[in-house]
């Protein structure tokens, strides 16, 4: 299999290696800070991190990753690739999962091999696991694994990933929860990279989309539509917490005008939430004219959060056309249907 998401982050990696892949921003607007992951560096840490993985587990090993939002994640997801693991993202304990519940369930359910997350949570996840009875799976700290490789750069540069093919199982995306115990879909490389051009082509984007997304990771939304779109793609997203959004709706709008951010997805409660918590000085301060798609799915879509939506923020130059209610789950990998770009809701009566 020659046409899998790694061959696309290596292609572009030689085309554009200082182009940013990620950009991660934490922080009020007045304390925020930027860290920043070009295509090159993304290439040469995931293979090192494959290159480390391989020596650790077998293909096919499921690898739990308990990471918040950043780079680390995105580093951790494409190494898995790398070693020809099967990632299985959750959120690390207290981030929507306060006790770890949903994250022991999924280290137990899906045989994981090994955890990665990160130093701040790696006493709250070894206590978690501990709970869960299975304290004798390894955990690491993904930030140090780069400083403790054995710096042999030719090796990591010639790293080679196990061979791929259509059926090579690449993420266990566990579904929500919402109506019962999160259920393992298994991802396979060939079923990722067909939902992933069906998204390129229903949209019609390339590599000058420009992404802003608050979205989990570990949610299909987030991790295949706003990062693993935007790597197969080989344009940028700028990331941002998802309890950032909660906090201060308006740093979403804000990064937008920032980065003249084009393509922007969310379920239906932000768009209302965005309605009703901004104030008119702040929407007359913003410039939302480079929004191109604004996707509005994950949940059930109420038609007058659209249309209050369009008439609050078109003074900010945002078009009616630019909103999109789409469908998608897990099950499907993540895409099933969605509006044709360009026509703009429709909304009937039956």
């Amino acid at each position: 299999m020659t046409d899998n998401l790694l061959a696309h982050i290596a292609a572009h990696a030689r085309r554009q290696p200082s182009k940013d892949a990620v950009i991660f921003v934490r922080g009020p607007r007045d304390e925020r800070t930027e860290q920043r992951l070009s295509y090159g560096e993304l290439d040469r840490t995931a293979r090192r991190l494959g290159r480390w993985l391989a020596q650790r587990s077998e293909p096919g090993d499921r690898i739990l990753l308990l990471l918040p939002t950043g780079l680390e994640f995105v580093t951790a997801l494409i190494g898995c690739h790398h070693a020809g693991l099967v990632a299985a993202p959750a959120p690390p304990p207290g981030m929507g999962d306060p006790k770890g519940a949903r994250a022991a369930g999924i280290a137990v359910d899906s045989a994981a091999r090994l955890v990665l997350t990160d130093a701040h949570h790696l006493a709250d996840v070894q206590t978690m696991l501990g709970e869960a009875g299975v304290d004798t799976l390894p955990c690491y700290n993904v930030e140090a694994i780069g400083a403790s490789s054995d710096g042999n750069e030719a090796a990591v540069a010639d790293w080679a990933p196990p061979r791929l093919s259509d059926d090579t199982l690449a993420v266990l995306q566990y579904t929500s929860g919402s109506t019962s115990e999160p259920k393992g879909v298994m991802l396979t490389q060939g079923a990722l990279m067909h939902n992933l051009r069906s998204i390129e082509g229903w949209l019609g984007v390339d590599d000058r989309t420009r992404v802003c997304s608050w979205l989990p990771l570990y949610h299909d939304m987030g991790l295949i539509g706003m990062l693993l779109a935007v790597l197969y793609l080989g344009c940028e997203v700028v990331l941002f917490a998802p309890t950032d959004f909660v906090r201060r709706p308006h740093t979403w709008f804000d990064l937008i005008q920032q980065h003249r951010s084009t393509f922007i997805t969310a379920p239906n409660f932000a768009y209302d939430l965005l309605v009703r918590q901004l104030s008119d000085e702040q929407v007359a301060a913003l410039d939302l004219s480079s929004v191109r798609w604004a996707l509005n799915g994950a949940e059930p879509l109420d038609a007058t959060t659209l249309t209050r939506f369009q008439e609050r923020f078109s003074p900010a130059g945002f078009r009616a056309e630019a909103l999109m209610p789409c469908y998608g789950l897990a099950e499907a990998t993540l895409f099933v249907a969605g509006t044709p770009t360009g026509r703009g809701p429709l909304v009937s009566s039956v």
